[in-house]
């Protein structure tokens, strides 16, 4: 067996990143049942009164950010592991995270009429 492949095979850091990987997938399906719940009590908010919870509101967005966090970490893209390794999203994408978005001008994809 070639030597380089040996090594990657039984290096400790890979196979612990892999258990983290198993783990937050594990996080990412969970959080994905409780987004659906405040989806449903977010419209039935505004079914009922008119209005957006404003608490709802606060929960989806930090929910959407553990997401992408995840995300984030699964797709090797980040080295920072997210909750309940790390802490909690405040409720917004750091600014780092949008800036990627904002270089990309969108707007040039699509036709003009």
């Amino acid at each position: 067996m070639d030597d380089d492949l040996k090594q990657h095979l039984t290096t400790k850091d890979t196979w612990l990143r892999g258990g983290y990987i198993i783990f937050y997938a594990i996080c990412y399906s969970i959080s994905e049942f409780v987004l659906f719940a405040v989806v449903i009590f977010q419209f039935l908010s505004i079914l009922f009164t008119g209005s957006p919870n404003e608490r709802l509101l606060q929960l989806g967005q930090s929910i959407a950010v553990y997401v992408y966090q995840i995300i984030q970490f699964i797709t090797v893209n980040s080295e920072e592991k997210p909750y309940p390794i790390g802490d909690w999203p405040a409720g917004s994408p750091d600014k780092n995270e949008l800036d990627q978005f904002e270089a990309t001008n969108y707007d040039d994809d699509v036709p003009k009429s």
